[in-house]
């Protein structure tokens, strides 16, 4: 059974690193999600879906790791080298 959490949800973290748990899915409700340096969250780990809105990733701030993007516009360097980094890109 998958895990969901709503943008806002995921923004009251505020920590500079977490992970959305495996199976987890983030509905970013049509708003924009903030990684990378000079972002409150910081580093993110993904791995589950994002769906439903922009990322805005200033480094390598979203590190994917088994992870989908539904209906998601991604501004920024998408960075696969880590071991193991998959991501499907299913419209945005």
């Amino acid at each position: 059974m998958g895990v969901s959490t709503s943008f806002g949800q995921a923004a009251v973290l505020g920590s500079t690193q977490f992970t959305f748990a495996p199976s987890a899915t983030v509905d970013l409700g049509g708003g924009t999600l903030n990684v990378g340096t000079g972002s409150a969250l910081g580093s993110v780990e993904l791995e589950g879906l994002l769906e439903n809105g922009t990322v805005h990733d200033a480094d390598i701030g979203l590190i994917f790791n088994s992870a989908d993007l539904l209906n998601v516009a991604y501004h920024g360097t998408l960075d696969l080298s880590p071991l193991n980094s998959t991501v499907t890109d299913d419209g945005g």
